[in-house]
Protein backbone atom coordinates (compact mmCIF):
# COMPACT_ATOMS: atom_id res chain seq x y z
CA UNK A 1 0.00 0.00 0.00
CA UNK A 2 1.09 3.79 -0.72
CA UNK A 3 0.00 6.78 1.06
CA UNK A 4 0.46 9.94 -1.65
CA UNK A 5 2.29 12.56 -0.03
CA UNK A 6 2.43 16.06 -0.69
CA UNK A 7 6.62 17.24 -2.09
CA UNK A 8 7.91 20.78 -2.51
CA UNK A 9 6.75 23.39 -0.32
CA UNK A 10 3.04 22.85 0.20
CA UNK A 11 4.36 19.73 2.04
CA UNK A 12 5.65 21.40 4.95
CA UNK A 13 2.09 22.73 5.64
CA UNK A 14 -0.03 20.05 4.38
CA UNK A 15 1.23 15.86 4.06
CA UNK A 16 -1.24 14.16 2.42
CA UNK A 17 -4.76 16.02 2.09
CA UNK A 18 -5.73 17.34 -1.35
CA UNK A 19 -8.64 19.16 -2.45
CA UNK A 20 -11.79 16.83 -3.18
CA UNK A 21 -13.40 17.38 -7.39
CA UNK A 22 -14.73 14.55 -8.87
CA UNK A 23 -13.76 11.10 -7.47
CA UNK A 24 -12.89 9.64 -10.77
CA UNK A 25 -9.94 13.02 -10.84
CA UNK A 26 -8.37 11.65 -6.99
CA UNK A 27 -4.62 10.79 -7.58
CA UNK A 28 -5.46 7.25 -6.31
CA UNK A 29 -7.90 6.77 -8.55
CA UNK A 30 -6.09 7.91 -11.49
CA UNK A 31 -3.15 6.02 -11.15
CA UNK A 32 -5.19 2.92 -10.62
CA UNK A 33 -7.15 3.40 -13.95
CA UNK A 34 -3.81 4.15 -15.69
CA UNK A 35 -1.92 1.33 -14.68
CA UNK A 36 -5.25 -1.09 -14.99
CA UNK A 37 -5.05 0.29 -19.07
CA UNK A 38 -1.20 -0.33 -19.14
CA UNK A 39 -0.94 -3.60 -17.65
CA UNK A 40 -4.08 -4.92 -19.80
CA UNK A 41 -1.87 -3.53 -23.13
CA UNK A 42 0.92 -6.05 -22.04
CA UNK A 43 3.56 -3.04 -20.57
CA UNK A 44 5.63 -4.21 -17.63
CA UNK A 45 4.06 -2.07 -14.78
CA UNK A 46 3.30 -3.24 -10.94
CA UNK A 47 -0.61 -4.90 -11.50
CA UNK A 48 -3.17 -2.39 -9.39
CA UNK A 49 -4.95 -4.09 -6.60
CA UNK A 50 -7.39 -0.99 -5.04
CA UNK A 51 -6.88 2.29 -4.78
CA UNK A 52 -8.93 4.03 -1.98
CA UNK A 53 -9.94 7.50 -0.85
CA UNK A 54 -10.72 8.70 2.31
CA UNK A 55 -12.79 11.99 2.39
CA UNK A 56 -12.15 14.93 5.19
CA UNK A 57 -15.07 15.80 7.71
CA UNK A 58 -15.65 18.57 5.92
CA UNK A 59 -15.81 17.02 2.67
CA UNK A 60 -13.26 19.65 1.33
CA UNK A 61 -10.29 17.15 0.70
CA UNK A 62 -9.31 13.64 0.90
CA UNK A 63 -6.35 11.21 1.54
CA UNK A 64 -5.62 8.81 -0.83
CA UNK A 65 -3.66 5.06 -1.45
CA UNK A 66 -2.84 3.04 -3.70
CA UNK A 67 -2.47 -1.01 -3.57
CA UNK A 68 -0.10 -2.52 -6.07
CA UNK A 69 1.03 -5.76 -7.18
CA UNK A 70 4.18 -6.20 -4.88
CA UNK A 71 7.79 -6.56 -7.50
CA UNK A 72 10.35 -9.14 -5.84
CA UNK A 73 13.98 -9.65 -6.59
CA UNK A 74 14.98 -6.54 -7.32
CA UNK A 75 15.30 -3.09 -6.81
CA UNK A 76 15.20 0.85 -8.41
CA UNK A 77 18.01 0.82 -11.53
CA UNK A 78 20.14 3.32 -9.03
CA UNK A 79 20.19 0.98 -6.73
CA UNK A 80 21.28 -1.48 -9.09
CA UNK A 81 23.78 0.65 -11.53
CA UNK A 82 25.60 1.37 -8.16
CA UNK A 83 27.11 -2.32 -8.30
CA UNK A 84 26.72 -3.44 -11.50
CA UNK A 85 26.37 -2.55 -15.36
CA UNK A 86 24.73 -2.77 -17.73
CA UNK A 87 25.15 -4.46 -21.09
CA UNK A 88 24.10 -2.57 -24.47
CA UNK A 89 21.20 -5.56 -24.92
CA UNK A 90 19.79 -4.60 -21.38
CA UNK A 91 19.65 -0.97 -22.36
CA UNK A 92 18.27 -1.51 -25.38
CA UNK A 93 15.93 -3.49 -23.82
CA UNK A 94 14.95 -0.01 -20.95
CA UNK A 95 15.03 1.46 -24.12
CA UNK A 96 12.23 -0.53 -25.96
CA UNK A 97 10.27 -0.83 -22.65
CA UNK A 98 10.21 3.31 -22.59
CA UNK A 99 9.26 3.18 -26.50
CA UNK A 100 6.26 0.64 -25.78
CA UNK A 101 5.12 3.15 -23.15
CA UNK A 102 5.12 6.34 -25.31
CA UNK A 103 3.24 3.70 -28.29
CA UNK A 104 0.24 4.08 -25.90
CA UNK A 105 0.86 7.70 -25.73
CA UNK A 106 1.50 7.62 -22.04
CA UNK A 107 3.79 10.94 -20.84
CA UNK A 108 5.19 9.78 -17.60
CA UNK A 109 5.48 12.71 -15.87
CA UNK A 110 8.61 11.77 -13.64
CA UNK A 111 10.52 9.09 -15.84
CA UNK A 112 13.73 8.78 -13.68
CA UNK A 113 16.33 5.91 -13.81
CA UNK A 114 14.56 5.47 -9.62
CA UNK A 115 11.05 4.51 -11.15
CA UNK A 116 12.36 1.80 -13.40
CA UNK A 117 12.52 -1.61 -11.54
CA UNK A 118 15.60 -4.02 -12.22
CA UNK A 119 13.80 -7.56 -11.10
CA UNK A 120 16.68 -10.40 -11.21
CA UNK A 121 14.44 -13.75 -10.88
CA UNK A 122 16.06 -15.95 -14.11
CA UNK A 123 16.18 -13.10 -16.90
CA UNK A 124 16.36 -9.92 -15.88
CA UNK A 125 12.92 -7.92 -16.20
CA UNK A 126 12.34 -3.88 -16.22
CA UNK A 127 9.58 -2.48 -14.83
CA UNK A 128 8.25 1.14 -14.81
CA UNK A 129 6.83 2.50 -11.69
CA UNK A 130 5.31 5.45 -10.08
CA UNK A 131 2.73 6.69 -12.47
CA UNK A 132 1.04 9.27 -10.15
CA UNK A 133 0.05 12.81 -11.98
CA UNK A 134 0.89 10.88 -15.46
CA UNK A 135 -1.53 10.10 -18.03
CA UNK A 136 -2.44 10.01 -21.64
CA UNK A 137 -0.75 12.83 -24.02
CA UNK A 138 -1.63 12.60 -27.71
CA UNK A 139 0.88 13.85 -30.42
CA UNK A 140 4.93 13.44 -30.52
CA UNK A 141 5.83 16.40 -29.63
CA UNK A 142 6.62 15.55 -25.89
CA UNK A 143 8.31 12.45 -26.14
CA UNK A 144 11.62 13.57 -26.60
CA UNK A 145 11.62 15.74 -24.07
CA UNK A 146 10.69 12.96 -21.52
CA UNK A 147 13.46 11.21 -22.71
CA UNK A 148 15.77 13.74 -21.92
CA UNK A 149 14.54 14.49 -18.51
CA UNK A 150 15.25 10.23 -18.23
CA UNK A 151 18.63 11.20 -19.30
CA UNK A 152 19.44 14.06 -16.78
CA UNK A 153 18.11 11.67 -14.30
CA UNK A 154 20.91 9.42 -14.82
CA UNK A 155 23.58 12.19 -15.39
CA UNK A 156 22.35 13.72 -11.85
CA UNK A 157 22.47 9.84 -10.21
CA UNK A 158 26.20 9.63 -11.89
CA UNK A 159 26.96 12.59 -9.60
CA UNK A 160 25.14 12.12 -6.61
CA UNK A 161 25.57 7.82 -6.68
CA UNK A 162 28.01 7.12 -8.46
CA UNK A 163 26.01 4.98 -11.03
CA UNK A 164 27.31 3.23 -13.64
CA UNK A 165 26.17 5.11 -16.71
CA UNK A 166 28.28 6.19 -19.73
CA UNK A 167 26.93 8.47 -23.01
CA UNK A 168 27.51 5.01 -24.76
CA UNK A 169 24.72 3.06 -22.48
CA UNK A 170 22.20 6.08 -23.30
CA UNK A 171 23.00 5.77 -27.12
CA UNK A 172 22.23 2.31 -26.42
CA UNK A 173 19.01 3.14 -24.38
CA UNK A 174 18.38 5.24 -27.72
CA UNK A 175 19.16 2.59 -30.04
CA UNK A 176 16.21 0.79 -28.11
CA UNK A 177 13.73 2.66 -28.37
CA UNK A 178 13.99 3.52 -32.09
CA UNK A 179 14.18 -0.38 -32.31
Amino acid sequence: MRHYYRGGLWGKFNRDRYRLGALAQTRSFAEFRLLHQLHAAGLAVPKPIAARVTIGRLGICYQADILLEKLQDGEDLCGYLVRNNLNGTEWQRIGGLIRQMHDLQVCHTDLNAHNIFVQEKGEKQYWLLDFDKCGLQPGEHWKSNNLERLHRSFLKEVGRMGIHFTEADWQQLKSGYQG
